[in-house]
C-alpha cells in the first residue's frame, strides 16, 4: 500500500495535491514496507503522508531514522490512535478503469514508428527504440531512463509504485536489468495483474521464471519474440494496450525463421507457426526452440514432415493457432508447457502428447513418432 501511494504521489508532487496513506503499526512487520518507505524519501515525495495507526508512538522511529519528517515537506508521518474499524469494500472487487493513455508517435494500426535494425538482437534493439520514445514522449515513462526512477534499486516496492504510476494518466514501462530475480516478484505482479495496472516490463527471457510461477499471474500477457522485428511489433502492441505485459527478449536467435512480415502488426494470444500442416504438430516455447526445430528436421529426414508451433503467447497460451493444426497428434516440448496446454484445452476435447525428455532432438523426435504410433 504504501509503494502504490509512492507512485501516486510521484504524480501529485509536481501538480499540488496531497496522497495520504493510513497503515497500522503492525505493518512494519513487513520489510517491504521499509523498502516503500525509503523510496520515498529517494524520490523526495513532499506531497506523500503517512498515518501511522496504534498504540506505541515509537513505532515511527525507524521512517525517522530514514529522513521522514514530522513537519514541514514530506514525506510526513503522523502517528494517530486505534480508530473504529470501518468497513471495507470486497478485497477481490480490485480491478477498474484507469485514465487511457495514447501515445503521439504510435501509428495506426499499432506498427512501430521508431527505425527497426533487423541486425540488432531484441534486448539491444529494445533498449534503442526505448530511448527514441522517451526522448519523443512525454506521457512515457521508460524507468530505467527517467530522473529519479533510474537510480533505484529495482524490487517489488519499486514495481508497485511505478504500477501505480502507470494507473496515473501515464505509460510506464521498465527494462528490467539482466539476471533479476522474479520469483520473489510474483505477489506483487499478481496484485498488478488483478487491479489492471497497465505496467509494461521488459527482461532478458534467459530470466524468465518456470511456466508454474507464471501461472498465476491473471491478468498479464506474457510475450516472448522469435526475432527483433516481432519484438518491434510486441513492444508496439504493448504501448497501445491498457493491460499489464511483461515481454521476455530473447538474447540470441537459434534459428533462421520464416521472417516476420514488414508491417505487420502483433496480435495478442497468437503463437507463430514455423511450419504448417504435417503428420503431427509440435509445439514449443523459446527454451525448447532449437530442439524442436532440429527434431523437425530429423523427422523430415526420416519422411515425416510435422508442423511447428512456436508459442510467442506464453500467457495465456496460443490455443486459437491449434485450431489451424493439422489433423495427427499435438507433441508439446517439455512437462511444463505440455500440462498448461492440456489444461488450457480441455473444452477442445484435444488430447496432447508430452515429450518429456527435451534433452535432445532425437528424444523429441522419438516422442513424435510415439504418438504417430498410437
Amino acid at each position: 500500500m504504501l509503494a502504490v501511494a509512492c507512485g501516486a504521489a510521484a504524480v501529485e508532487t509536481p501538480r499540488g495535491g496531497t496522497v495520504v496513506v493510513a497503515l497500522p503499526a503492525t505493518a512494519f512487520k513487513d520489510p517491504l514496507l521499509m523498502a516503500a518507505a525509503a523510496l520515498a524519501v529517494r524520490m523526495h515525495l513532499t506531497s506523500l503522508m503517512l498515518a501511522v495507526v496504534g498504540t506505541d508512538p515509537s513505532v515511527v522511529a525507524p521512517l525517522l531514522d530514514l529522513g521522514w519528517r514530522r513537519e514541514g515537506a514530506g514525506p510526513l508521518v503522523r502517528f494517530c490512535p486505534p480508530l473504529e474499524a470501518a468497513s471495507l469494500p470486497p478485497t477481490t472487487d480490485l480491478r477498474r478503469e484507469w485514465p487511457p493513455v495514447n501515445l503521439r508517435t504510435l501509428l495506426p494500426g499499432a506498427l512501430p514508428p521508431w527505425p527497426v535494425d533487423v541486425t540488432s538482437l531484441p534486448p539491444a534493439a529494445a533498449s534503442d527504440w526505448l530511448a527514441w520514445l522517451s526522448a519523443r514522449e512525454p506521457d512515457l515513462v521508460v524507468a530505467n531512463l527517467a530522473a529519479g526512477w533510474r537510480d533505484q534499486v529495482p524490487g517489488p516496492a519499486v514495481l508497485c509504485a511505478l504500477a501505480q504510476l502507470a494507473g496515473e494518466g501515464r505509460r510506464v514501462c521498465w527494462r528490467l536489468p539482466s539476471g533479476i530475480d522474479l520469483k520473489a516478484w510474483l505477489d506483487a505482479l499478481q496484485q498488478i495483474g488483478r487491479r489492471g495496472l497497465g505496467l509494461k516490463l521488459l527482461m532478458n527471457a534467459n530470466d524468465l521464471p518456470p511456466r508454474p510461477h507464471l501461472a498465476p499471474l491473471v491478468g498479464w500477457w506474457v510475450l516472448v519474440p522469435a526475432d527483433t522485428r516481432e519484438a518491434a511489433a510486441m513492444l508496439t502492441y504493448a504501448l497501445s494496450s491498457e493491460d499489464p505485459v511483461l515481454i521476455g527478449l530473447p538474447p540470441t536467435i537459434p534459428l533462421v525463421l520464416p521472417p516476420w512480415p514488414d508491417q505487420q502488426a502483433y496480435h495478442p494470444g497468437h503463437g507463430r507457426w514455423l511450419v504448417h500442416g504435417g503428420v503431427a504438430t509440435l509445439v514449443c516455447d523459446h527454451r525448447t526452440l532449437a530442439l524442436a526445430g532440429a527434431a523437425a528436421v530429423l523427422l523430415s529426414a526420416g519422411g515425416l514432415r510435422v508442423g511447428v508451433l512456436l508459442c510467442t503467447s506464453v500467457l495465456p497460451l496460443p490455443v486459437g493457432d491449434l485450431d489451424l493444426a493439422g489433423p495427427g497428434p499435438l507433441v508439446a516440448c517439455g512437462s511444463d508447457l505440455g500440462i498448461a496446454l492440456a489444461s488450457a484445452m480441455t473444452d477442445r476435447d484435444v488430447h496432447v502428447d508430452i515429450a518429456t525428455d527435451i534433452g535432445s532432438a532425437a528424444a523429441i523426435a522419438a516422442a513424435v513418432r510415439k504418438a504417430l504410433s498410437r
